[in-house]
């Protein structure tokens, strides 16, 4: 993801500073009065870097003076040096700060209609220069809750990248080639609904036997972690493998035969069901907003809206080899027409140069 908004630079830069902030631009968020100056903006993010945040890579170390000004600030953060004279080695920059956010699907469905987090959030937006949504729908909300944010919010769709890395979670967990294995990646935490599917799926298999399922991501939240656990708990045909990297994730899915998203929203576009199309395994997903915007239904992957409609299209994916062959073809065309790399790039790439541009 850091890589994609990386390569939107390389036809408007003189000189770029990017820093990674990952978890931390959270600490940024949090600490920040976004109406404050250049110079606490740049205090506040120096203690952040020199507290001991990293590079992309474990051995790049990321170090900044605490009177560090930035050019932009975005979900990892951005520097623009507009003088081109100046020391790329220096880290003070002399330029605007830029302030660009992303807005996922707690911002929008959860902590914009919190009245306990409605404010800070709305503040944010206001402070911000850029924001960027996934799709028009999100667009549209913000139009409606914060009408004044919506002149400058851009909608760029996400772009999917999936390096593989062998897998050979079959032959582990035994499952064998004529089972279907309904796999579930994603962080556990309340508002991935990951408990939702068992019930039906339950029953699905006490009918036909072939039914697996497998769920892989972190414990996000651990009430919500042991609360899914209890319920996988001496279940041989339900497994949860832990957390295991994107590459794996990725191989993991040339292996499953569908792929479930039962999240209770999903402002931006969800990553899961973005790789799986784009390796044309057929999705189950809930009929939300967000997955509406990837998904059409019948017509390159299922939306269910209740569990009686989960366990019947469940059921159809079970049974019909065809039609999850159909519907994974599908999907891949679509992410393969409509979701390129270098449409992403493009649009961040507009974004920036408009702003550069006052």
């Amino acid at each position: 993801w850091y890589g994609f908004k990386m390569e939107a630079y390389d036809g408007i830069k003189e000189n770029v500073y990017f820093v990674l902030t990952d978890n931390a631009a959270s600490g940024v968020y949090n600490t920040m009065d976004l109406s404050t100056d250049n110079n606490t903006f740049g205090e506040t993010l120096g203690g952040l870097l020199n507290n001991g945040m990293t590079g992309p890579r474990d051995d790049e170390r990321i170090t900044a003076t605490t009177d560090v000004r930035l050019g932009a600030f975005y979900t990892f953060t951005v520097a623009f040096d507009s003088d081109p004279t100046a020391d790329a080695d220096d880290a003070r920059l002399t330029s605007k700060t830029w302030f660009i956010t992303t807005v996922t699907g707690t911002d929008l469905n959860h902590d914009l209609f919190d009245p306990a987090r409605r404010e800070r959030v709305a503040a944010a937006l206001r402070g911000a220069d850029g924001v960027v949504v996934f799709h028009e729908t999100m667009l549209d909300t913000l139009a409606r809750e914060l009408p004044e944010v919506g002149g400058k919010v851009r909608v760029i769709r996400q772009a999917v990248r999936c390096g593989e890395a062998p897998s050979d979670f079959r032959r582990r967990l035994g499952i064998g080639s004529e089972e279907v294995v309904f796999f579930l990646p994603a962080g556990i935490r309340r508002v991935k609904n990951l408990d939702f599917c068992l019930p039906p799926l339950t029953a699905l298999h006490a009918r036909d036997p072939r039914v697996k399922v497998v769920y892989a991501g972190p414990v996000l939240e651990a009430d919500e972690g042991e609360r899914l656990l209890s319920q996988i708990g001496g279940q041989d045909w339900v497994t949860y493998v832990g957390e295991v990297s994107h590459e794996e994730i990725c191989g993991m899915l040339k292996a499953v035969e569908v792929v479930v998203n039962s999240s209770l929203s999903e402002g931006g576009m969800s990553n899961a069901l973005l790789e799986a199309m784009s390796r044309g395994v057929a999705v189950l997903a809930a009929d939300i907003p967000g997955n509406r915007s990837l998904v059409a239904d019948g017509v390159d992957g299922l939306l269910f809206k209740d569990e009686a409609d989960f366990a019947a299209k469940a059921e159809r994916l079970l049974t019909g080899p065809g039609l999850r062959r159909r519907l994974g073809e599908a999907a891949r065309a679509k992410v393969e027409w409509e979701f390129t790399l270098d449409q992403e790039i493009n649009g961040y790439e507009g974004l920036y140069a408009d702003l550069l541009r006052g």
